[in-house]
């Protein structure tokens, strides 16, 4: 298991596996196909889980509103000067996905992005095994 222990507001950490999280978050369903990931989507805690195909390990974390916890002290809507106050500068040039700019940064043994909306607010954050 993977720290993400500069996260608050999850029961779960990088590398759980998937019959943890479903258990901790009481999901009955089976997981979706994304890539050649699996998913479970939880959205009334604006909350995805994405785990590998071949061992069902969580690789990815994403979260949007309306969750309510923060990762690195960052939470959604925050504005980007934050995050730049907090974690100084990414560790790459930010780039363009989709309408938002992400911003990517090397924290506690795991990749944690940052993607800015059009009005400089944290609209998803991610967390990814390094």
């Amino acid at each position: 298991m993977e720290s993400t222990a500069g996260a608050t507001g999850l029961k779960v950490a990088l590398g759980d596996s998937m019959d943890r999280v479903k258990s901790l978050y009481n999901i009955t369903s089976e997981p979706f196909t994304s890539g050649k990931s699996l998913g479970f989507r939880l959205p009334l805690s604006g909350i995805y889980f994405f785990f590998t195909e071949a061992d069902k390990t969580l690789e990815n974390i994403r979260v949007d509103a309306p969750f309510e916890g923060s990762v690195e002290g960052v939470r959604i809507g925050d504005p980007v000067s934050g995050i730049l106050s907090r974690l100084g500068e990414p560790y790459t040039t930010p780039w363009n996905f989709g309408d938002n700019k992400a911003y990517a940064y090397r924290v506690g043994g795991r990749i944690v992005r940052f993607d800015i909306d059009k009005a400089g607010k944290v609209a998803t954050i991610f967390q990814f095994k390094s």
